[in-house]
C-alpha cells in the first residue's frame, strides 16, 4: 500500500491475508469468490472483485484501486472476503487507512 493515498488516486494496491482461526494462512487456490470490501468515511460500503496475489497458496488476495473508487477524504476501512465451495466464507482482518484530500 502507498504511504499516502489521495482522493481520485488510481493504481494503489490493497492486499489482505486470509487466515484460519489459528492464524495460519489459508490455501485460496480452490476459492470460488474473492472480494475486497470497502467502507467510506460516510459509512457507505461497496465491494470489488479481487484476485489472487500469487497462486493462492500464500493466502493473499489483491485489489488495485480503479478510477472512481476513492471518492471521499477521511478514514476508510478495507476487508478481504473469500468464498469456498460449499458456501464457506473467510474474512481478513479489517484494515484502516486514510485518504487525503488534494490541493485542487
Amino acid at each position: 500500500m502507498a504511504e499516502e493515498i489521495h482522493v481520485a488516486d488510481v493504481g494503489t494496491s490493497f492486499r489482505a491475508a486470509i487466515k484460519d482461526e489459528d492464524g495460519a494462512v489459508l490455501d485460496l487456490s480452490t476459492s470460488t469468490s474473492l472480494l475486497m470490501w470497502f467502507r467510506r468515511p460516510d459509512l457507505t460500503t461497496f465491494e470489488k472483485e479481487a484476485s489472487l496475489f500469487t497462486d493462492g497458496t500464500d493466502g493473499v488476495i489483491e485489489y488495485v484501486i480503479a478510477d472512481g473508487d476513492l471518492d471521499q477524504a477521511g478514514k476508510w476501512k478495507a476487508q478481504g472476503v473469500v468464498g469456498f465451495p460449499g458456501g464457506g466464507l473467510n474474512h481478513s482482518d479489517i484494515h484502516s487507512f486514510k485518504v487525503f484530500a488534494n490541493l485542487m
